[in-house]
């Protein structure tokens, strides 16, 4: 049995400006199984990012708590965050891009520098490590974004759209092969996504945020007949469809509520 690697419990935030006060988030609580690829869904600006952020940290909850395991590393260690862009430093080669967070942390030792070089040959960029970022395709630069988000060895991964910047046919193959790999690798996922397919294809669970401020409307169970869940053939079984007519639908009365 899958135990809890995170809990939230009623999370809420609003943002302040000058103007007054925008709430974002309001009582916000789900339990995140170890091992699970969990994607997150809902209305433009309904608070996605947000959520993400706090859970990595970077925002402080206005209420409510998150929970890791006693046995767990620190928050800031525990998880990785891989943004929608790759920001790679163009004058640093792929591997000095690989490392840069071992940098930062002061965690770069032989040990780690060794897991990086297992990482670039795992994701077929060894033959690249000398390169820089510009010659390299989207979907590459992208493996790179990732492969320095895993140098850190992080319990979860958060991913906030990381394909969003690719074309259509590359934002398929380098979903399909980066699902693939974390899958193997037992990493536990956290995905925002504005593409329902992409998550129904990708996720264990669904979890649709509503309209801000934003609370779980709706949880769907994702189970598709497909012994090795590669992402595009997900999309050719028959369940596929019930599941994203499932969450259109929820997607469209909220959007109807707004107007």
């Amino acid at each position: 049995m899958s135990k809890n690697i995170l809990s939230l419990h009623n999370i809420s935030y609003s943002y302040h400006t000058i103007q007054g006060e925008t709430k974002a988030l309001k009582d916000i609580s789900f339990d995140l199984q170890q091992g699970e690829f969990l994607a997150i869904v809902g209305p433009s600006g309904c608070g996605k990012t947000t959520l993400l952020s706090i859970i990595a940290g970077l925002l402080t909850p206005q209420s409510g708590t998150i929970v890791l395991p006693h046995n767990s590393k620190d928050m800031r260690s525990s998880i990785g965050y891989m943004l929608q862009r790759d920001h790679l430093f163009s004058w640093r080669t792929i591997y000095q891009n690989a490392i840069l967070g071992l940098e930062i942390q002061n965690k770069l030792s032989d040990r780690t520098k060794a897991y990086v070089e297992h990482l670039l040959e795992e994701y077929e960029l060894a033959d690249f490590s000398d390169k820089y970022p510009d010659q390299l395709s989207g979907g590459m630069k992208q493996r790179v974004a990732l492969i320095r988000t895993l140098a850190l060895n992080p319990d979860i991964l958060l991913l906030d759209e990381p394909f969003s910047a690719l074309d259509y046919q590359t934002r398929l193959n380098v979903s399909d092969d980066i699902c693939k790999r974390i899958r193997k690798a037992g990493k536990t996922v956290i995905l925002i996504t504005h593409d329902l397919s992409e998550a129904i294809s990708l996720s264990d669970r669904i979890l649709v945020l509503s309209k801000r401020p934003s609370t779980i409307k709706y949880e769907l169970n994702i189970e598709l007949d497909n012994e090795h869940r590669h992402p595009v053939r997900s999309r050719t079984i028959p369940e596929f469809g019930k599941y994203f007519n499932i969450l259109w639908e929820e997607l469209q009365n909220e959007s109807d509520s707004i107007n």
